[in-house]
């Protein structure tokens, strides 16, 4: 029975806590595991140089995380046609894959799109380079869907 106990403690348990790891609460995986499309938006720089994300999987699942943090947070599950609207709004509005936008100054603001290894990322805060129109509305919408207390 100890040899048992001993042989869980020492193989079991390090297998189990290594998946629970990657598993959110309501188990999905976490954003820096999930191969599917996830839009991730974010700002950081000024004074403090800290920065902030929230991951939008294509799922539903929004996460989010601070350059402090260890762990993604999870800020709950965002509806089909919520998540659907805004990956259309980023691919055909914004068309993120076709524009290279990288202006950022002292504070800065992101948003990026991921599918496996392909990321598109447009970064501004350059006051001399005016981001696209259409990237500040979509950084609005997707801000308004996190949680006031939850912000970074």
């Amino acid at each position: 029975m100890i040899r048992f106990l001993l042989f869980f403690l020492v193989f079991g348990l390090p297998a189990v806590t290594s998946v629970r790891a990657q598993m959110t609460p309501v188990g999905k995986v976490r954003p820096d595991l999930y191969r599917e499309r996830q839009i991730v938006v974010g700002s950081g720089g000024g004074v403090t140089g800290a920065s902030g994300a929230y991951y939008l999987l294509e799922n539903g699942a929004l996460y989010g995380r601070s350059d402090a943090d260890k762990e993604f947070t999870f800020l709950g599950m965002q509806s089909k046609a919520a998540t659907r609207k805004l990956f259309r709004t980023l691919e055909q509005e914004c068309r993120i894959r076709s524009l290279k936008f990288d202006h950022s100054g002292n504070q800065y603001r992101f948003v990026r799109w991921k599918k496996g290894r392909q990321e598109y990322t447009v970064t501004w805060g350059d006051p001399q380079n005016p981001v696209p129109a259409a990237f500040s509305r979509f950084y609005s919408a997707f801000m308004a869907l996190v949680p006031a207390a939850k912000r970074n």
